[in-house]
């Protein structure tokens, strides 16, 4: 009984590796693509762009699917935005496969994603419609508390006193934002 324990324990670990016994694997796909050219796809604004967009996020779902405490590595990302990080990283890397640049950026994102879903707030500017998770916003509030532009509790509610100073923060960081959910300002306030 014990021997069979242990085959189920090393042939499920070897599942959830994904890989052979060797651990070599068949990357499909953009994936192949070396930086390099990614590059020049995206700075002749060939239409394959789409191509690798429509494959990271397929690679980005996977993980999200097979990682340990994971509901989504993104946790306000959209695909335009890790677009430009793996531009400005194959930029760097040309000598990287998209899939190894790829693989970097998910790493990357690991620091931040959502462990459980817990719940999404909706939020609707200029006529676009922006679902975001409550954990985001808190960390939005927490950042903002921080600056000393926000007080108020730190929970997932929009209220007039959050979206001000999130204004106010675009304001003093010179950055003009369509909604208090822009990408550039998420971008300046977890990482700038």
């Amino acid at each position: 009984m014990t021997r069979i324990i242990s085959m189920l324990i090393v042939l499920m670990s070897c599942q959830a590796i994904g890989a052979d016994k060797n651990g070599q694997f068949a990357i499909k796909g953009v994936g192949n693509v070396g930086c390099k050219s990614y590059v020049s796809i995206i700075q002749s604004n060939n239409q394959q762009k789409y191509l690798f967009a429509g494959w990271l996020n397929g690679f980005i779902t996977s993980h999200n699917q097979h990682l340990i405490d994971t509901f989504d590595l993104t946790s306000w990302e959209n695909v335009e935005t890790l677009g430009n990080y793996m531009y400005q990283h194959c930029i760097l890397n040309t000598e990287k496969s998209f899939f190894q640049a790829a693989t970097d950026m998910v790493t990357k994102l690991g620091t931040e994603k959502i462990d459980l879903y817990k719940s999404a707030v909706t939020f609707s500017a200029n006529s676009k419609t922006y679902v975001v998770y409550d954990q985001v916003v808190m960390r939005m509030k927490q950042k903002l508390s921080d600056l000393n532009i926000f007080s108020g509790d730190i929970n997932a509610e929009i209220t007039t006193n959050f979206k001000d100073a999130v204004k106010t923060y675009a304001h003093n960081t010179d950055i003009e934002i369509e909604s208090i959910f822009d990408q550039q300002l998420l971008f300046k306030m977890f990482h700038g």
